[in-house]
């Protein structure tokens, strides 16, 4: 259909050879794949100038650098946002029925896929005839595959470098997380074992306070039964004077 025919992805890159041409790191189509219903935002690549700026999948594009018409189309839409490395391009969007504005948003040096797809098919159909030599335009052809390429490969060396750093700090965070964790169970541990020695303490000393009072409660009646024995005698002492 429409879509897959018209399609200008400036994602990993739109950078040409000879004008230097760049992109922001977003693919556009026609939206639901009619040009009738404009042309919209289909992925916009992470860590790209356009991610960095709010760009997201599914804007609807009304304006670059402030003109509709170069909205109308996806070519037209192409041309306007691609530009020499460096320089900035506005857009304005329509998301979820309210206009927003984006940019001015600072073009990279990004290479399209559809561009390296391109070149490869360029560069196979001169593959096919080796034995026919090459004129000036076919070898500033491969020269223009083999830069893509190179930049390509760039592209995917930094992607996987990011990659792999942010699995490292996963893996980093993830052996905090762990040792912290470690940390606190041992410190519940410790808490909770403080406690018991506590109530173990507690237990005995209420133990020895009991048998304390039970002492006294002893020698409390032995000091009334003396009481009683002195007073006895101090009676019959009494008796036998009279």
């Amino acid at each position: 259909g429409g879509g897959s025919t018209n399609r200008s992805e400036q994602g990993m890159s739109a950078r040409k050879a000879h004008n230097k041409e760049t992109g922001i790191g977003a693919a556009i189509d026609y939206r639901y794949g009619s040009p009738e219903d404009g042309v919209v935002v289909e992925h916009v690549w992470p860590g790209s100038p356009a991610e960095a700026y709010g760009l997201l999948s599914g804007d609807v594009l009304l304006a670059v650098d402030g003109a509709a018409g170069s909205a109308q189309s996806v070519e037209v839409a192409k041309s306007s946002i691609c530009g020499p490395e460096g320089t900035t391009v506005s857009l304005r969007v329509l998301r979820r029925g309210e206009q927003v504005e984006i940019g001015p948003v600072q073009r990279g040096n990004w290479v399209t896929l559809s561009q390296v797809d391109g070149n490869l098919a360029r560069l196979h159909r001169l593959s096919a005839n080796p034995s026919q030599p090459l004129d000036a335009a076919q070898v500033s052809a491969v020269s223009e595959i083999c830069g893509n390429l190179m930049r390509l490969r760039n592209v995917l060396e930094e992607e996987r470098a990011r990659f792999q750093g942010g699995v490292l700090q996963m893996r980093q965070k993830l052996a905090s997380a762990v040792q912290q964790t470690k940390r606190v169970s041992r410190t519940i541990i410790d808490v909770s074992e403080e406690v018991e020695r506590r109530e173990e303490r507690t237990g005995l000393m209420e133990q020895r306070l009991n048998r304390v009072l039970e002492m006294l409660e002893v020698a409390n009646d032995e000091r009334q039964r003396l009481r009683k024995e002195l007073g006895h005698a101090t009676d019959a002492a009494a008796a036998a004077a009279a």
